[in-house]
């Protein structure tokens, strides 16, 4: 009993340590990195809905058409690049990857701007993160396409204490880490004081479609609602350094996109807000799974 006393110990010191170090380091990153004056737009509806780009959606599109027309709907990545995004109009959309300002010749990014500055025809609120502030598409966009408004968001990773976090969390001085892009709408949606969060769409089910090839290279079929036939097998690329993923930091990248949804979610309680998955299928546990309702 005295030694797991001792160990129990020995880890909330530990634990303690990391807490002290990652509160300081996010402080400093704050001070050098973020925007001060970031103001979201604020929902003028009490409760919204964030369409993920999961083969699910095909299904719940189909079965909630009408109810999804009359929502405040967020939509993410390349969804207007999709018949379903001139349908819906929805009137928020986040974009996250790096990809989209790194990668300017690749055939879906390019396909995206163009709608953004040549078909969106009502207004939309667009989220980027300040870091991309003087990016050409994003400069463009601003000056070309009116009803386009492009808001900033401070992707400055803050860890540590959740009193300090949280502060700087609803300040909108810093985030948590998101490997996926619905983290980041959630987490807009619950600053921009939405009390009820719908998310559908969000299967995450990557592990289902990857195999090792020939080459000896971590492949998989990135499969959207949007897709007409399965695509091709291809190597799962890091956004950043343009390398190929060894598995295991494929699946610790895994391990991190669900852990980073169960701090959003005491974060969302800390804001009165609730979270449903109304989802067709999802691997997502740290939300109430809930049919979608008026």
């Amino acid at each position: 009993m005295l030694i797991h006393d001792i160990a129990k110990s020995i880890r909330t010191v530990e634990e303690t340590c990391k807490s002290l170090y990652w509160s300081f380091s996010s402080l400093v990153k704050v001070i050098i990195l973020s925007k001060y004056k970031i103001v979201l737009p604020k929902s003028t509806t009490s409760d919204c809905v964030i369409l993920g780009n999961g083969p699910s959606l095909k299904k719940s599109l189909e079965i909630h058409e009408s109810l999804l027309k009359k929502k405040t709907l967020f939509c993410v990545n390349n969804f207007a690049t999709t018949k379903e995004y001139r349908l819906y109009k929805p009137s928020q959309y986040v974009i996250l990857d790096p990809g989209f300002f790194i990668y300017k010749q690749r055939p879906d990014i390019v396909a995206t701007f163009n709608e953004l500055k040549n078909n969106t025809t009502w207004e939309v609120n667009l989220f980027i993160p300040f870091m991309y502030r003087k990016d050409a598409d994003v400069v463009f966009l601003k000056r070309l396409n009116s009803f386009v408004r492009v808001h900033f968001y401070n992707y400055t990773i803050a860890k540590g204490f959740y009193p300090l976090v949280f502060f700087l969390f609803r300040k909108n001085l810093a985030m948590q880490q998101f490997y996926n892009v619905l983290g980041a709408s959630i987490f807009l949606a619950i600053n921009m004081q939405y009390k009820k969060i719908w998310i559908l769409g969000a299967d995450h089910s990557w592990f289902d479609n990857i195999v090792i090839d020939e080459k000896n290279q971590l492949c998989r079929r990135d499969m959207h609602f949007y897709d007409d036939e399965p695509p091709l097998l291809s190597p799962i690329i890091e956004p950043v350094s343009g390398e190929v993923q060894k598995v295991g930091n494929f699946f610790q990248a895994l391990q991190k996109v669900f852990n980073s949804y169960y701090q959003l979610e005491k974060y969302a309680i800390s804001r009165n807000c609730s979270i449903y998955n109304a989802s067709e299928f999802s691997y997502i546990d740290a939300f109430e799974r809930k049919s979608l309702e008026l």
